[in-house]
């Protein structure tokens, strides 16, 4: 019997040794960091994370990159404001709750907030941003006789590229922030220059024609809701808004739009002639009802929606739903497939093609009837319901009145 224990022995210890080594090395594992790899003999992975520095109006702060996770972040120089004094930083936009530097370890990519106090005895004034059509900079407070400084990030414009402040409309003057100083409440203006990287063949490119911004539609082909086939064989660039009060009146040296008086508004109780002649004037044309159409539909783009931009109309339209019955600015609604706004809604807008009842059969280039009692005109209004909104509606009216819900937009050729 003790030499068959001894003989069992012989095969369990060896087995009994390797459980054992196996319990310590998974005891070993389940206490050391995990590996993200998932690779023994790796080292783990360890995070590293930005803290950033938003000064509230203050000199520039650098942020502070590749900070440990787990590790507190050495406190920066304090900023500079003319007419403040620094109170610290805090992880909120409230200024609540303060960052203790000493304390405060980094869990993720973070801004700190810039707090100040007014010294008492300064005057302030209020440096507003213009951003022209772009995304919103807030405004800011800044001491008498100081410079301001330049806000962090730059407006941001579809189709543009920011080109810099200026201190008046004409954007002639630019704004030096490094040795302008605020004398008064002063507001800067954002100057843009088109982002002509888009494809030269493609819908969508953006030109500029004096100060009308306009949209390239490539050739291409749709089909009414009445099952016509309609073929443009040119490409044709169309305003991207329709035409402004302010454009109106630098052309015509007149605005018919009394009582709504407004630069950003579309120009409005302009007759078919007033909207043709300066189409002329700026070396365009009125578009054609195919044009006009297909351009609303995406072009070649399209999606096929009900309105132009989409099936829904609050987001990309004004109509009497949602306008309070006033006649709204341009560009403020979601822009259709190829980047135009305001085509379903605000205004209706004369086309070029006399009025008949429908479009003839299928057919090329289409013009309208050779003549007629009105003009065409299309995409609803401020004033109408839904329904007349469709890009599908159309109206039409004698072109020798002008009426308060009508305006136009301008069409270029390609070359």
């Amino acid at each position: 019997m003790k030499r068959f224990i001894m003989q069992k022995m012989k095969y369990l210890l060896p087995a009994l040794l390797c459980f054992s080594a196996l319990v310590a090395c998974d005891f070993i594992v389940m206490t050391k960091p995990v590996d993200d790899g998932g690779d023994s003999g790796k080292n783990p992975v360890v995070n590293r994370y930005t803290v950033s520095f938003n000064s509230n109006g203050g000199s520039f702060v650098a942020p502070i990159n590749n900070v440990l996770e787990g590790t507190t972040v050495s406190r920066p120089s304090d900023p500079a404001r003319d007419g403040f004094n620094f109170n610290g930083w805090y992880r909120d936009e409230a200024l609540t709750n303060a960052w203790n530097f000493a304390s405060d370890v980094v869990s993720a990519n973070i801004t700190l907030y810039a707090r100040w106090t007014e010294i008492q005895g300064t005057v302030f004034y209020t440096v507003s941003f213009n951003s022209n059509g772009g995304s919103s900079v807030n405004p800011i407070q800044v001491a008498q006789n100081t410079t301001v400084n330049r806000p962090t990030d730059d407006p941001t414009k579809d189709g543009h590229i920011f080109d810099g402040w200026y201190r008046d409309e004409a954007l002639t003057n630019a704004w030096i922030f490094a040795s302008d100083v605020i004398t008064a409440n002063t507001t800067l203006f954002a100057k843009w220059r088109i982002d002509d990287r888009i494809e030269d063949n493609e819908s969508g490119r953006i030109r500029m024609f004096g100060d009308i911004e306009a949209v390239f539609v490539k050739a291409g082909s749709f089909t009414t809701v009445g099952g016509t086939k309609i073929t443009l064989t040119q490409g044709f660039y169309i305003s991207k808004y329709p035409i402004t009060q302010a454009q109106f009146q630098a052309k015509m040296g007149f605005n018919p739009s009394a009582p709504t008086i407004g630069n950003n508004l579309p120009v409005v109780g302009i007759t078919w002639s007033h909207a043709n002649t300066f189409a002329a004037n700026v070396g365009g044309f009125l578009p054609t009802e195919a044009q006009w159409e297909f351009a609303a539909r995406g072009g070649n783009k399209s999606n096929n929606y009900t309105y132009s931009g989409g099936n829904n109309l609050n987001s990309v339209g004004w109509y009497i739903d949602n306008s309070n019955s006033i006649l709204q600015a341009v560009g403020q609604k979601s822009s259709n497939e190829i980047g135009i706004h305001d085509m379903s809604g605000n205004v209706w807008e004369w086309t070029a093609d006399w009025y008949q009842s429908g479009y003839p059969s299928s057919q090329t280039d289409p013009t309208g009837a050779s003549d007629g009692n009105e003009r065409v005109f299309k995409g609803g209004s401020f004033m109408q319901g839904a329904e007349d909104s469709q890009i599908s509606s159309r109206d039409g009216n004698i072109p020798a009145s002008g009426f308060p819900m009508v305006g136009f937009r301008v069409a270029f050729s390609e070359n």
